[in-house]
C-alpha cells in the first residue's frame, strides 16, 4: 500500500503542534511571548520536519541529531531568544517535555482513528485546559518567588545578572524610608570606586573618605541578632518580565558578602516595593 503525504499539510501539521508546545513553554518558564517571533518559531519547527521529510533517505543519526537537537534550538531561539545558559537549558527541557506530552496524546488518539480536523480540536481544549491550569500550579514560583533579568548601573558601568522577588524582604533604608534591594558584593564589586570597596568591606562604620555614600541598614533575620548591612546607591536599574522592562532610578542595594542562592540562580533580591 503507497502512503501519500502531502507536505503542506505535512508542515501545516506540525507548524500548529510546534506553536501549542511554544505557548506551553512561555507559560512555564515566564517567558515574554511575542505572537510573531512565536510564529516564526512554529514556522521553523514546520520547515525543520517537512525537511526530515523530504531527505528521509540520510542516514537516521544524522536525522535525529537535526529533529531532536539542532530543531528544537533554533526553535526557542527564533521564539524567545537567548539570554542565559541555564534559562535557556530549562526551556529546552521543558520543549521536550512538552512535546512528548502532547505528542503521546496525538499518537494515542491517532490510533484509535481520529482525523486530523478532530486531532486538532483535541489539541486545542487540551491547550487551553493546560493554559489555565499550568499558572494555578505554579502559583507560588510566580507570585512569590519570581525570578527575573535585571542590570543595574552603578556610575561606572552596567552589571547584570538575574533577581528574585522575594515578599520576605522587608528591609527598608532607615532615613529615605526606601526599599531596599540585596545585591551580592562581589557581583558588583568592579563598578565600585577602589577606596569605597575597602570601606564597605570592613562591613562596619569607619572613618574615611567616601563613607557618606555608604547607607546603613537595619536587619534581623530568623536564627539571628539584629545588625547593620551596608548600602549603596544604583544610580539605576532595569527588570525584563513577560509584560515588558520595567526601569527605576536610585534604588537603595543592601550588600550581602556571601551568596544569595546555593547554586547561583540569582544574585539579587528584590524588593516588592521596587516592582509597583
Amino acid at each position: 500500500m503507497k502512503l501519500v503525504v502531502y507536505i503542506d499539510v505535512y508542515f501545516l501539521m506540525n507548524g500548529i503542534f510546534d506553536f501549542c508546545i511554544l505557548l506551553l513553554v512561555g507559560r512555564i518558564q515566564r517567558r515574554r511571548q511575542r505572537l510573531l517571533r512565536l510564529l516564526a518559531g512554529a514556522a521553523a519547527g514546520g520547515l525543520g520536519a517537512a525537511i526530515v521529510l523530504v531527505f528521509s533517505s540520510l542516514p537516521p543519526s544524522l536525522l535525529a541529531v537535526w529533529q531532536y537537537g539542532l530543531l528544537p534550538v533554533l526553535i526557542l531561539v527564533i521564539s524567545f531568544g537567548f539570554s542565559d545558559k541555564k534559562s535557556f537549558f530549562y526551556q529546552l527541557l521543558t520543549f521536550y517535555a512538552m512535546t512528548l506530552f502532547l505528542g503521546g496524546i496525538f499518537v494515542f488518539f491517532r490510533q484509535e482513528g481520529g482525523k486530523s480536523w478532530k486531532l486538532l480540536s483535541i489539541m486545542a481544549v487540551l491547550e487551553v485546559f493546560l493554559w489555565l491550569v499550568l499558572p494555578g500550579l505554579l502559583k507560588r514560583n510566580q507570585e512569590l518567588k519570581s525570578e527575573y533579568e535585571v542590570a543595574l548601573f552603578l556610575g561606572e558601568g552596567w552589571v547584570h545578572g538575574r533577581a528574585l522577588l522575594d515578599t520576605g524582604n522587608r528591609l527598608y533604608e532607615p532615613i529615605s524610608k526606601k526599599p531596599v534591594m540585596l545585591a551580592e558584593f562581589q557581583v558588583i564589586r568592579e563598578q565600585i570606586p577602589e577606596k569605597l570597596q575597602y570601606l564597605l568591606e570592613q562591613r562596619i562604620p569607619i572613618a574615611g573618605e567616601g563613607m557618606e555614600k555608604i547607607r546603613w541598614i537595619p536587619y534581623h533575620a530568623v536564627g539571628t541578632a539584629c545588625g547593620l548591612i551596608p548600602g549603596i546607591e544604583a544610580k539605576k536599574i532595569k527588570l525584563w518580565t513577560e509584560n515588558g522592562s520595567i526601569t527605576k532610578e536610585d534604588i537603595i542595594l543592601g550588600l550581602v558578602f556571601e551568596p544569595l542562592a546555593v547554586q547561583g540562580e540569582y544574585q539579587f533580591i528584590l524588593h516588592e516595593d521596587i516592582m509597583c
